[in-house]
């Protein structure tokens, strides 16, 4: 695809970083080949990619790097 279907921006394939969620665990892949719209920034994944981002969260692989991510709340409060 050399144009994205809803902008009609440019498409290049790039390695990225990408966050990604599976139930309530969160994985970050980097160096991962992607699709990205230069108008928009939306990411297409190829189907190897995505079955191996499936593989690794379903799965057992160490990873290469642990990072501790703060978590915030938006939720408002009652007073």
């Amino acid at each position: 695809m050399d144009q994205c279907y809803f902008c009609k921006g440019k498409v290049e394939s790039k390695e990225i970083r990408h966050v990604h969620q599976w139930g309530d665990r969160v994985f970050i892949f980097k160096n991962v080949l992607a699709d990205v719209r230069t108008q928009c920034g939306e990411r297409y994944f190829g189907p190897g990619a995505l079955a191996q981002m499936d593989q690794i969260a379903t799965g057992e692989t160490e990873p290469e790097d642990i990072a501790h991510i703060p978590v915030y709340t938006l939720a408002l409060t009652t007073s």
